[in-house]
């Protein structure tokens, strides 16, 4: 019986030192208002952009400031889409009400949406040479506008 009690003892000591250690290595450090300066760990989603365009240091620092002056704006709207989400979720939980307004303000959102990102991605296309504007828009368009890209298959049945 002393056996399990000790095993126990030294079983909640070893959890309580973790809880702390762990506690104590993974707290946040504290946020700083000013402009992240690594690439590779604060910016990831626009090496790719790097790499595969071939932006040379001018035209990446440029789509850097154009990306990181539209992240509020991009929240933001998010944000707006999860509030007009859930009011049609609840709408369509009650049988009686109408979803009509609730439906329609969230295809506003997305037009909205979809502008602003628009906006956005032609600003940064602008940023680019001819050919690594007419690149980064083939690609990023399709999604922007929740375009179906299509098949090889079907378009060339099309012909």
């Amino acid at each position: 019986m002393r056996r399990g009690q000790f095993i126990l003892v030294i079983a909640l000591a070893l959890g309580v030192c973790m809880f702390f250690c762990s506690h104590y290595w993974l707290r946040e450090q504290p946020v700083s208002n000013a402009m992240p300066q690594e690439r590779e760990s604060l910016l990831p989603e626009l090496e790719w952009l790097r790499q595969r365009l071939r932006l040379d240091e001018a035209q990446f620092e440029k789509v850097k400031a154009l990306h990181l002056a539209y992240r509020p704006k991009c929240q933001e709207l998010c944000m707006r889409a999860q509030e007009a989400e859930a009011a049609l979720r609840a709408v369509m939980r009650d049988p009686q009400k109408d979803p009509s307004a609730a439906l329609k303000t969230r295809a506003e959102l997305q037009v909205e949406c979809q502008q602003a990102m628009l906006a956005h991605v032609r600003q940064t296309a602008a940023c680019m040479t001819p050919e690594q504007a007419k690149h980064y828009l083939d690609t990023l368009l399709p999604h922007v506008l929740g375009l179906r890209l299509p098949r090889d298959s079907e378009s060339s049945r099309s012909r």
